[in-house]
């Protein structure tokens, strides 16, 4: 009798033990779930992120790693092949309702220095498809941003001379053509040049801000001393979402203030990392961009509280309120191209 007891008993405590288990394992759930999953086999890697009325629009590299095609993706996981016709790669530029505009970016394949040949930058009709003007550039292209029937660019030279231009659709006229000192920022890149309302901000040494006509304002915030001493400055993803900007700082995440023109804090995350990085909700979210075997991490933009760690497969985030696309192909060979959709359980963040 009594053994039969004992044995009772530890059924109710094995019972309760597995519940308890259940319970944890329920709290450590991922603060998101996938929606959707696309597979691209027949491609070896992708690039510039767009994300233009609720369509993500991106290119994928053949597997020779030479030629490009643009792809856009919707939040519901619908995948559309966009037809842009080049002779180089074709890399996205701005759309709306009447007009897509792309770039066919070409080089030289044999100069060493990987000089830039001119690319004819091209306006087609959205509803048809139909080629309405184009126009020869040669220097690259860092921000676009389609206000209405004006096209708005900053190209930087290779000796990092910038100029911003207003061109008028469809025809290209050129409206407007301002030179823009880079020299603060050293080399600029797609990733650190974001929008701000109908401001345009620089991230590196120090954060710069443009006005809608591309004039340099009067204040310029300057960055405190780096973390990690020796690592330059030169490649920073930044991402704005109210009067904050975060930027990272060889793998740090630095947090301005642009109303009040000051620094806030930072978090020392990810030693010289290439760091992906999206902001939405109140939220940051940061993860290597090189595959390292570091988590990624979501933190409160606030308080810069860690709220939840993320795997480290994820790369190329872009967010939009309670969704995220991301890129979770990973090495050595970086093919599928996975590309999948997720929505962030917002209520469990923010309860951590």
């Amino acid at each position: 009798m009594i053994s039969k007891m004992v044995f009772r008993t530890c059924l109710v405590c094995i019972t309760i033990i597995n519940l308890v288990s259940i319970c944890q394992a329920d709290d450590k759930s991922p603060p998101y779930r996938v929606t959707s999953e696309n597979k691209f086999p027949d491609f070896s890697w992708t690039s510039n992120f767009h994300f233009v009325d609720n369509k993500l629009y991106f290119d994928l590299y053949d597997q020779t790693g030479n030629t490009k095609e643009l792809f856009a993706l919707d939040f519901d996981g619908k995948v559309s092949k966009i037809s842009a016709p080049s002779l180089g790669q074709p890399q996205f530029i701005a759309s709306n309702n009447k007009y897509f505009i792309y770039l066919d970016n070409r080089r030289d394949a044999y100069a060493a220095n990987l000089v830039r040949l001119a690319s004819p930058l091209i306006v087609l009709e959205e509803s048809t498809g139909k080629k309405l003007k184009q126009l020869k550039l040669i220097n690259r292209i860092v921000w676009s941003r389609l206000d209405g029937n004006i096209l708005k660019l900053i190209q930087v030279s290779d000796t990092d001379k910038g100029e911003g231009l207003m061109l008028e659709l469809p025809t290209l006229k050129l409206l407007k053509k301002v030179e823009i000192d880079t020299r603060l920022n050293e080399f600029l890149y797609a990733d650190s040049v974001t929008s701000w309302g109908d401001k345009i901000v620089f991230g590196g040494k120090s954060l710069v801000v443009l006005d809608a006509d591309f004039n340099v304002e009067d204040h310029v915030i300057n960055r405190p001393e780096p973390v990690y001493k020796g690592c330059p400055i030169t490649y920073a993803a930044i991402a704005t979402y109210g009067d904050r900007v975060v930027q990272v700082e060889c793998g740090n995440l630095v947090v301005f203030n642009l109303k009040n023109n000051s620094f806030e804090y930072s978090i020392p995350q990810f030693e010289h990392k290439s760091v992906s990085l999206a902001v939405t909700e109140g939220l940051i979210i940061a993860t290597p961009a090189d595959w390292s075997n570091i988590n990624g991490r979501i933190y409160d933009l606030e308080s810069g509280k860690e709220l939840a760690q993320i795997p480290t497969t994820f790369n190329n985030i872009y967010a939009d309120k309670d969704r995220l696309i991301v890129n979770v192909t990973s090495p050595p060979d970086f093919k599928p191209i996975i590309l999948q959709t997720l929505t962030l359980d917002l209520k469990q963040l923010r309860t951590q």
